[in-house]
């Protein structure tokens, strides 16, 4: 697999973005993030409820101008959800290693993820378990300064464990909002978000929203809190739901679900 990721590499380096620093970030996550846009040769990581919604809209503004993203052993990315986001997917290869990120060794998962930060810009990826412990063996420092060396950008959806991570993005809550007494549909998303890490000390709180526009899903700024959308338990409720049935769609991004437009639910990402 290695060798099938350092081919797709070569293939796509003649056109991946200029090697500037920073790569572009949506305005939504500049305030969350130590620097104006994505710097290269990082480790990020997204967790909880909400962790692929914030990796997907972390990646977006750098694949629009022209980056290539691998996605390595992510069972749950789904390209319908990615595309809701705008994500351009014909920046995107999915690649499914082969290597169990359960069972797996260290070597056979850090042999692989090598071969992708050589010839993609960004690389997003679920650690091995063997690795999400507190050690820091010799193999993930050599795969930390490859990564420096050739400016690509991790993102790791769930814990770095011995890669760490230089900024971290937690949702803290998700409160959802759209439906009425029993119709209509999800058109609305909060999301609060604490950043921390390696190069956030003094950590930073933001919030996000996801609203549908069509067949579109659109990342703006939350409303302070005073303003936000009220609490919707209903909408919440089938919001779970959806995310129970989409957890068996192959299709279907992580934390979610699936669009059931009879059942009046209307996806927004994950």
């Amino acid at each position: 697999m290695s060798e099938v990721l350092a081919e797709l590499g070569d293939r796509v380096k003649p056109v991946v973005l200029a090697r500037e620093r920073t790569m572009p970030v949506a305005e939504v996550f500049t305030a969350l993030l130590p620097d104006d846009g994505l710097t290269r040769g990082r480790v990020m990581s997204c967790h909880g409820a909400a962790a692929t919604t914030l990796a997907l809209g972390l990646v977006r503004d750098a694949l629009v101008a022209g980056a290539w993203m691998a996605v390595v052993d992510v069972p749950t990315f789904g390209a319908d959800a990615a595309a809701e986001v705008g994500v351009p997917l014909e920046r995107v290869v999915r690649v499914d290693s082969g290597v169990d990120t359960e069972r797996t060794a260290a070597s056979a998962w850090i042999e692989v993820m090598a071969a992708a930060v050589d010839g993609f810009d960004v690389v997003v990826t679920q650690v091995p378990a063997v690795l999400q412990g507190d050690r820091r063996p010799a193999a993930v420092r050599a795969l930390a300064k490859r990564l420096q060396q050739h400016g690509a950008i991790m993102v790791v959806l769930g814990e770095t464990g011995a890669l760490g991570s230089d900024v971290e993005l937690h949702t803290t809550s998700t409160v959802w909002g759209g439906l009425g007494d029993g119709a209509g549909h999800l058109r609305r998303r909060r999301i609060d978000v604490e950043a921390s890490g390696r190069r956030l000390p003094a950590g930073r709180v933001g919030a996000i929203e996801l609203t549908g526009v069509g067949d579109r899903v659109e990342l703006v700024a939350a409303p302070p809190i005073d303003e936000a959308i009220d609490r919707d338990p209903q909408a919440e409720l089938f919001a779970e739901m959806a995310g129970v049935a989409g957890a068996q769609d192959p299709d279907a991004v992580g934390e979610s679900g699936t669009s059931n437009e009879s059942g009046g639910v209307r996806r927004l990402v994950g």
